[in-house]
């Protein structure tokens, strides 16, 4: 609680927030696993990207990355995992989600929305604007393709 983590990584928009333990509700799916996290990268108000995280029980999640009409996006992860194992299909909730990110990014040159799915219903994750500290998505090809997204 003493610790100033906003100076570690350069997130001075955490730094004046008053320090507290938050305890949330555990969420499991119906294999007594943690939900898939479905990440919407949105850019000027609108939902570009969504990263995809699957098996994060087993503790070796795999990401990919999607565009808004779950096409893979060629980034290296996702090229890598898709000639290794079955695309994850598109889940039912995946409109609702990408709607819902679409509200709540209305007003963010950026912001990450983040969503859980579980048994058909959509929950909120958060809201991140330094995704992993600005280090989210650390491929060269994957920084140019997002970031020419953004419109300051």
């Amino acid at each position: 609680m003493s610790e100033d983590f906003s100076s570690h990584f350069i997130e001075p928009q955490y730094r004046k927030i008053e320090r507290k333990i938050l305890c949330e509700k555990f969420i499991e799916n119906e294999r007594g696993g943690f939900p898939d996290d479905y990440k919407f990268y949105c850019f000027n108000g609108k939902p570009y990207a969504v990263m995809v995280c699957v098996g994060r029980e087993k503790g070796t999640p795999k990401f990919y990355y999607f565009d808004m009409n779950w096409n893979p996006l060629p980034f290296e992860d996702t090229v890598k995992l898709i000639n290794k194992y079955d695309l994850p299909e598109m889940p039912d909730g995946f409109v609702k989600m990408k709607q819902y990110a679409m509200k709540l990014a209305t007003d963010f040159k950026f912001v990450r929305a983040d969503f859980y799915l579980l048994n058909g219903e959509v929950i909120f994750g958060e809201l991140t604007f330094t995704p992993s500290a600005g280090l989210d998505v650390s491929l060269q090809e994957a920084d140019a393709i997002l970031g020419g997204q953004l419109r300051l």
